[in-house]
């Protein structure tokens, strides 16, 4: 009997099992097993049920198999663009600042000339040795474009030196270290040069090389260096041109007291001009010297450069305009075109061309006047015919 009872428990425990069992595979709630899901790992003979719904498969990323021992593959290098050319970095430029003019000197100039204690002036005029023609130049320059003027002027102002006794003296101003400054300042130690050269010298004559002396005939004593020359050319109570023409405010002396000339020059409409002047060997003309070369009259670069500083020192300082007498231009400085002061007539000195380049005349016009001068050898066939024509008589 207990036997029977034993077998029956377990045919009902393995009943249930049984039961148990086949009900979890049926059930829909059962989570299928992911591949390659290692908590599944260790089921034995697990077979799906039927009917049950696809697998759901998740891939891994996939994974490049290397063969066991191969080289490892090697990266193709990228192919580089080419360096794009840079530019160098810009230099900051530095301030420009305004050049600053070297101050300018005259070493010739700084000698000066002497000057005799007790010199006398003869109130007839100098004697003929004690005046000197000064003509310099270097040679280059346009010259206004007029063909063999150096050969020309030297020629025209020995003839006229000879005829009267007068010393002629010609500088090259090559000589002269001018640090820059216009050739035109070349004239201050050209002259005192001059002086030294000819110590009996009492006059200079400046006179630029586009000049003709006109009228070889005139002796400077009576035309304008002595005493009573003086007195009747020089023009009294005159307006004084200032730079540019414009007026000065100024007049010259209503009396000259000649004896203490020592510049006689003269003016155009644009003022004082230099091209054509007479300088005294005198205690003033030698302080005159010195000042007239400051280097700050030449760093200031005025139009019209030396004659300028001149025409200051005359407007600004009476002083010197005590000593400077003015003529009227036609005396010593007339030019080709002008009206009764202005341009030269017949029987004049001189004819200066100042300014013919502007209309580009000075060819021309310098022709004309050099094949119409009176020249040194007419002159002496003039004295010959009028000794015959009163022999004659």
């Amino acid at each position: 009997m207990p036997r029977l009872v034993n077998t029956c428990v377990l045919a009902t425990i393995v009943i249930f099992l049984f039961i148990t069992f086949t009900a979890l595979l049926q059930s829909p709630s059962a989570p299928a097993p992911h591949p390659g899901d290692d908590s599944l790992e260790g089921a034995f003979d697990q077979i799906p049920a039927k009917n049950q719904p696809p697998v759901s498969v998740v891939h891994d990323p996939p994974v490049e198999e290397q063969l066991p021992h191969a080289p490892p593959k090697k990266e193709q290098p990228k192919k580089q663009e080419p360096p794009k050319k840079q530019e160098p970095p810009k230099k900051e430029e530095p301030k420009k600042e305004e050049p600053q003019e070297p101050k300018l000197v005259f070493p010739e100039q700084q000698k000066t000339f002497d000057v005799p204690a007790g010199i006398v002036y003869d109130k007839a005029g100098p004697k003929p040795e004690q005046v000197v023609l000064l003509a310099a130049s270097d040679g280059k320059g346009h010259n206004g474009g007029i063909p063999n003027l150096l050969e020309n002027a030297k020629q025209n102002r020995e003839e006229y030196a000879k005829l009267h006794g007068y010393h002629f003296n010609f500088i090259n101003i090559a000589r002269y270290e001018l640090n820059g400054a216009h050739p035109v300042w070349a004239k201050l130690p050209a002259i005192v040069d001059t002086f030294n050269k000819f110590p009996e010298a009492q006059w200079v004559w400046w006179l630029d090389l586009d000049a003709i002396i006109m009228s070889p005939e005139i002796d400077l004593n009576s035309h304008l260096l002595s005493y009573s020359a003086m007195h009747s050319r020089l023009e009294k109570g005159a307006p004084i041109m200032g730079s540019g023409g414009h007026k000065a405010n100024l007049f010259t002396a209503k009396e000259y007291d000649v004896s203490q000339i020592d510049i006689i020059v003269s003016q155009d409409h644009n003022g004082l001009n230099a091209g054509s002047f007479f300088i005294r060997r005198s205690v003033f003309s030698k302080w005159l010297m010195d000042l007239w070369s400051d280097p700050e009259f030449i760093n200031a670069k005025w139009p019209g450069q030396e004659q300028d500083a001149l025409l200051k020192m005359v407007i600004n300082h009476k002083s010197v305009r005590d000593h400077v007498g003015y003529v009227n231009q036609r005396v010593i400085n007339a030019y080709p075109v002008g009206g009764d002061n202005m341009g030269w007539f017949t029987g004049d000195l001189v004819v200066h061309f100042a300014g013919c380049w502007v209309e580009r005349k000075c060819a021309a016009q310098f022709e004309d006047f050099w094949n119409r001068r009176k020249t040194v050898e007419q002159l002496k066939k003039e004295k010959e015919g009028a000794k015959k024509f009163r022999r004659r008589k």
